[in-house]
């Protein structure tokens, strides 16, 4: 099954779950004081959603598919195709890396990956990662992203501590749309990868920026903020 790159490309702008993604992302990264300045890695960049966001950020996937509509966004020039398992960077590289909806991979070792973005990142430097939560959810939404597992707060910390990671936060997402969510993923026969009216989109991102101020016990999306430390 191929990965529908032209799909997130063409959605990756408008629909209200990526905008409200980014808005967790944004948040993360100035909770963690990363400078704007700071060489920073997307790994597992897709079609540049989030890169184009991040000025002067390497971008890296193995898909070129992906790494030619990462072209097609303004100033985009820093593209690497390559294995997020063997990362083709010398130790020490970067200051900060994004690693957005990447480990649930069936192409990623959990392994090797949590390993290899430790090793490119300077002592100190920080991580900030979103993963999808819940086995249960695994859905016909799952399969068209290649995704083959799904984790919860426990399993993260366990993760990213054994790897070298200091963990700073853990924390569910989209908690306000969660009970819907399970509800949708059970009778859903395809993915959610699809065009709302613009109206819809805008209400369900306000409902993103109000959930957000507050911790869910539950949410279809895990946030981790950590900082490498076994350099140190």
């Amino acid at each position: 099954m191929t990965y529908p790159y032209a799909r997130m490309f063409a959605l990756e702008e408008t629909l209200w779950w990526y905008r409200g993604l980014r808005h967790y992302i944004r948040r993360a990264f100035t909770a963690m004081a990363i400078p704007p300045g700071a060489l920073t890695l997307d790994a597992g960049c897709g079609t540049g959603g989030n890169l184009a966001r991040m000025p002067g950020a390497v971008g890296l996937d193995f898909g070129l598919e992906a790494l030619r509509c990462c072209r097609r966004r303004r100033g985009l020039t820093r593209l690497v195709c390559g294995d997020v398992n063997a990362l083709p960077f010398r130790a020490g590289v970067f200051a900060a890396v994004l690693a957005c909806d990447l480990f649930e991979s069936r192409e990623v070792d959990e392994r090797l990956a949590v390993d290899e973005l430790a090793r490119v990142t300077v002592s100190g430097g920080a991580l900030v990662v979103t993963v999808p939560a819940h086995d249960f959810l695994l859905s016909a939404h799952d399969q068209t992203f290649h995704t083959v597992r799904r984790f919860t707060l426990a399993s993260c910390r366990r993760i990213f501590n054994r790897y070298g990671w200091e963990i700073t936060s853990t924390r569910y997402l989209f908690g306000a749309f969660f009970p819907v969510l399970c509800v949708w993923r059970w009778i859903a026969r395809r993915d959610d990868l699809r065009a709302l009216p613009r109206w819809l989109n805008g209400l369900l991102y306000a409902v993103v920026r109000v959930e957000s101020r507050w911790t869910w016990p539950w949410g279809s999306t895990i946030l981790v903020e950590c900082f490498e430390t076994r350099k140190t």
